[in-house]
């Protein structure tokens, strides 16, 4: 199959040409842009403080917990709030923090995004229970 030819890069005044989007001097400019405004780790909520209690989410449960509950067994790499903190689930205290892996986190993640209460069921995994209130 004949291979589209390539196209200028969108960025004004670039003379480069690419198989679709900016060059590589553009995207790496837009990248570095995006850091910028995020901040630093630390300055996310990410810093020593939230190292400590990972490790100890970790030592206590090495595994998804939302796998586990159907019977998979899949190595913990997020500590999950299990009541978001923007929804006044508390930071600090370890009764609301779940080991979860990536997959399990995006999707209960996605449903937050949506306005709706996800929590982990014995059987069924990761399961919605509802819709928040708004007031």
């Amino acid at each position: 199959m004949p291979m589209r030819p390539p196209s200028p890069c969108p960025a004004p005044g670039c003379r480069f040409l690419t198989n679709g989007g900016p060059c590589a001097g553009h995207l790496r400019a837009q990248r570095q842009a995006l850091d910028a405004r995020r901040g630093t780790a630390a300055a996310r909520g990410y810093g020593a403080q939230h190292r400590k209690r990972r490790a100890v989410v970790r030592a206590d449960s090495p595994l998804c917990v939302a796998c586990l509950a159907v019977g998979r067994v899949t190595p913990m790499t997020v500590d999950d709030h299990i009541v978001p903190i923007k929804w006044g689930g508390s930071i600090d205290d370890l009764s609301n923090h779940q080991s979860l892996c990536e997959r399990c986190h995006n999707v209960k993640r996605a449903h937050e995004r949506q306005g709706r209460i996800v929590r982990v069921v014995q059987g069924k995994g990761l399961v919605v229970i509802g819709a928040r209130k708004t007031c």
